[in-house]
């Protein structure tokens, strides 16, 4: 473009690449966000007090950023909520994580239902909560998390929650008594895991 005298042109947009302007003499490159490479460049025209005319050309190279990613992982007894949060790190820090695009599962929904194991649901954040049903344990099938950054180059990283299996404890009862007397035992369960109640069933034997 031709600069005037105050060296500032008109903005010129060349598609899929992005927008140059000339401001005081200094040209400004202006990329599309999704745009990386070596650009077409534009020509600037000057003219000196004669009139002459002289051009240069600018040319711009735009190298790509792409952010990193770490899976997460968890471990909680069986039938307990779990919660993970994969980590999402920018490519460059001029190009931080867009925390205004909620974060979905790869298939772009937020909720993901396995049958038989449970339900996992994404938070805006990228934090992953597990729901196990009641009888699964074992290692749950990994869910894929994806998160953009500000210019929407995404990044993905997996989530697996497992469960460990809680066992209840019975202890037998015993007792002893005359002939033709009624007598009483009671047997004691202890839960699978301190975080649950001990439980007492209380039988009649004779």
């Amino acid at each position: 473009p031709s600069v005037d005298e105050n060296g500032d042109s008109v903005p010129v947009v060349v598609p899929g690449e992005g927008k140059y302007e000339v401001k005081n003499g200094v040209v400004i490159f202006t990329p599309e966000k999704s745009f990386t490479g070596k650009a077409t460049g534009i020509d600037v025209q000057r003219v000196d007090a004669n009139g002459t005319p002289v051009s240069a050309k600018y040319t711009p190279t735009v190298t790509p950023v792409t952010p990193t990613s770490k899976p997460a992982e968890s471990t909680d007894i069986q039938g307990k909520e779990q919660k993970g949060t994969p980590e999402f790190t920018p490519g460059n820090p001029e190009v931080p994580m867009d925390n205004e695009i909620p974060a979905t599962f790869e298939d772009g929904k937020t909720t993901k239902t396995v049958e038989k194991v449970g339900t996992y649901t994404v938070a805006k954040d990228g934090t992953v909560t597990f729901t196990p049903e009641k009888s699964f344990t074992g290692t749950a099938p990994s869910v894929t998390v994806k998160r953009v950054d500000k210019n929407g180059t995404p990044a993905t990283a997996t989530y697996t929650p497992t469960v460990t299996a809680v066992t209840p404890e019975g202890t037998p009862a015993v007792s002893e008594g005359a002939k033709g007397q009624t007598q009483t035992g009671t047997p004691t369960f202890k839960a699978g895991n301190s975080r649950s109640e001990e439980r007492r069933v209380g039988k009649e034997c004779r």
